[in-house]
């Protein structure tokens, strides 16, 4: 699976925040369509991955050699449980 060059334009510093807070659901939908299951992001001066491939996000979640931030390690078991 490759990762697009770019994902939607972006705002510096806000980056994609912007569009998002503005209507969510609009915005995530229509990434898949444009830019494909696996889309960089920038919520603030962070990068982020938009995952939209349920066996990538399996695979995520349940292997441990997956590389993960701190902050997603703590989304992820809050989540879960």
């Amino acid at each position: 699976m490759q990762l697009p060059s770019q994902g939607p334009k972006h705002f510096p510093l806000l980056g994609h925040l912007p569009a998002i807070s503005l209507d969510p659901l609009k915005f995530l939908s229509q990434l898949p369509t444009r830019y494909g299951d696996v889309v960089p992001l920038r919520m603030g001066v962070s990068r982020v991955l938009f995952v939209n491939e349920p066996a990538l996000l399996n695979q995520m979640i349940r292997d441990r050699n997956w590389w993960r931030s701190d902050e997603s390690r703590k989304g992820i078991r809050w989540f879960l449980g």
